[in-house]
């Protein structure tokens, strides 16, 4: 007569449980030192994103649109400059963003200029500028770089 029950025993089950706990064990520190990369990976992309935004806004617009860089606090500062005097006037629309809120660890590490205006045109007032972000340990970086031309590109450094 052939057994009908089917299923695992409670033996392979603990077997299955301990493989995949030894499993666990060897993966979860190689995940976790990869925080720090995909962290500054996203704070990058959100300031490009910004930049982006600000670049499109400021040529739809007419207006001028700054960024205001603040290196000791880890912050930056959107505005829409509609008197064109370069300075946050009553009235106009402002985003603060401090970087650790969103992504905790990573800083805004070095800025060539403390700030940045997108013409009307779509090209920056000053020239280049490059923005680098990192982690903490200085580890992992990435530099946002904006030509002459208002073209914006991420690279790794």
């Amino acid at each position: 007569m052939k057994n009908k029950n089917k299923g695992f025993t409670l033996v392979e089950v603990l077997i299955i449980i301990a493989i995949i706990a030894i499993m666990a064990t060897i993966a979860i520190p190689n995940f976790l030192s990869w925080i720090p990369l995909y962290r500054v990976k996203g704070a990058s992309s959100q300031l490009f994103s910004e930049l982006q935004v600000a670049k499109m806004k400021a040529i739809a617009e007419r207006k001028n649109y700054t960024f205001t860089f603040n290196t000791s606090s880890g912050s930056y500062q959107i505005y829409r400059d509609d008197n064109r005097n370069s300075q946050i006037d009553e009235g106009e629309m402002t985003k603060n963003v401090v970087i650790a809120d969103s992504y905790p660890g990573i800083s805004l590490f070095s800025a060539t200029s403390n700030t940045l205006t997108f013409l009307p045109t779509g090209l920056p007032a000053s020239g280049n500028l490059q923005v680098v972000l990192s982690d903490g340990s200085g580890e992992k970086k990435r530099e946002i770089d904006i030509s002459l031309l208002g073209r914006i590109q991420i690279s790794k450094i």
